[in-house]
C-alpha cells in the first residue's frame, strides 16, 4: 500500500528542486513515522535527509561521484589508482547484445545502483536483455535522489576483483565530518547477506537495520583487515569534502579497492531496528566518536526526546 501511495505521489509531484524537497519529506514521513527535525537535527535519520532535501545532493560533484564510471577521476585525483579498471562502457542496446563479454568481467549500471552480473566464465550465459533495460531505468526518478539526474544512462564493463578466497568481503566506511566512525563488513551478497558494524579500532557494535521488517543477519566476528590503518587514511582523504561520505572499498590485507562513493545509503530510507540506535549514530554527525557513544547509555536521553516531541 505504501509502495503504491508513493508511487503515485512521485508522478505528480514537479520533477525540480522543490518537488525532490517535497518528495524527500514525504518518503522520510512515510518510512520513519515523525516529521524530521531539520532545523536542530538530533537523530541519524534526521541529519541524512537534511542532506537529501538542502541542496547538498545537487552540488555537480556529488553527480561526478555517483557515476560509476566517472567517480574513477575524482578517486585517482585524490588518492591515486584504487579501483578497477573500466573495460567498456556500452549505451546502446545493440551495443550490449554484440558485444562480447569477457571472463572475470564485472557488469553494472553506471548511472544507477544495485544491479550487477558476475560474468566469470567464457561461455556463460549474459541475460542481455536485462542489462539492456537498465538504460531505462532512472534512479532519479524513482528515489528523488538529485544527484543522479543528469547522469549518463550507460553500462559499465569493469575488471573482476579476485583475491582468490572466494567472494568478495565489503568493506562499507561510514564517514561523517571528514572522518571514518563506522565500518560495515558485509557478507553474502549473491548468496544470504548478511553485516557486521565496528568502529575504528575495530570494537564490534551493536548496530542493526531493518529490511522488508525484519533485522538484517549477522554472521560470526570478522578478523581485523592487517592493512585497516591504510583503508581508513584512504578513506579519510576521500572523505574530507563532505558532511557524510560512505567509501565502499574491498581488501586482501595489502591492497584496497575502492568500488564506488554512496552519498545517501538506501535513500536515507532504511531503519534501525532499536529506535535508541537513531540517537547514538546521531552523535557521530556532532563529532562524536563511535566507540565513546556505544560506550555510553543514550536510551533515557532519546526517550525523553520523544516524550517531549509527542
Amino acid at each position: 500500500m505504501q509502495k503504491n501511495i508513493w508511487a503515485i505521489l512521485l508522478s505528480i509531484i514537479p520533477r525540480n528542486r522543490f518537488g525532490d524537497c517535497v518528495a524527500g519529506l514525504i518518503h522520510f514521513v512515510l518510512r520513519h513515522k515523525h516529521i524530521p527535525n531539520l532545523r536542530n537535527p538530533k537523530l541519524y535519520n534526521d541529519f541524512l535527509i537534511r542532506i537529501k532535501v538542502g541542496g547538498t545532493l545537487h552540488l555537480p560533484l556529488r553527480g561526478t561521484i555517483s557515476d560509476k564510471h566517472d567517480v574513477k577521476a575524482f578517486l585517482e585525483a585524490k588518492v591515486g589508482r584504487c579501483f578497477p579498471r573500466t573495460i567498456a562502457l556500452l549505451d546502446s542496446a545493440e551495443a550490449i547484445r554484440s558485444y562480447d563479454f569477457p571472463a572475470g568481467c564485472i557488469v553494472k549500471p553506471a548511472h544507477s545502483s544495485g544491479s550487477v552480473i558476475r560474468v566469470e566464465a567464457d561461455n556463460q550465459d549474459i541475460p542481455r536483455d536485462e542489462i539492456a533495460a537498465w538504460l531505462h531505468d532512472d534512479l532519479y526518478a524513482r528515489t528523488r535522489e538529485a544527484n543522479y539526474q543528469h547522469l549518463k544512462k550507460r553500462v559499465m564493463v569493469e575488471e573482476l576483483i579476485d583475491f582468490g578466497e572466494g567472494a568478495l568481503i565489503d568493506y562499507k566506511v561510514h564517514c561523517f565530518s571528514g572522518k571514518p566512525q563506522l565500518i560495515e563488513v558485509m557478507r553474502g551478497r549473491f548468496t544470504g547477506l548478511t553485516e557486521n558494524y565496528y568502529s575504528t579500532s575495530w570494537n564490534q557494535l551493536p548496530i542493526t537495520f531493518l529490511k522488508e521488517g525484519r533485522e538484517y543477519g549477522s554472521h560470526a566476528a570478522d578478523p581485523r583487515p592487517e592493512n585497516l590503518e591504510d583503508m581508513l587514511q584512504l578513506c579519510e582523504r576521500l572523505a574530507e569534502d563532505f558532511p557524510f561520505i560512505r567509501v565502499d572499498c574491498y581488501t586482501d590485507g595489502k591492497t584496497v579497492y575502492v568500488g564506488e562513493l554512496t552519498n545517501l545509503p538506501q535513500n536515507g530510507a532504511e531503519r534501525l531496528a532499536r529506535p535508541e540506535l537513531e540517537y547514538q549514530l546521531g552523535r557521530l554527525f556532532l563529532g562524536d566518536d563511535a566507540d565513546d557513544v556505544f560506550r555510553e547509555r543514550f536510551v533515557e536521553p532519546y526517550q525523553a526526546m520523544e516524550t517531549a516531541r509527542a
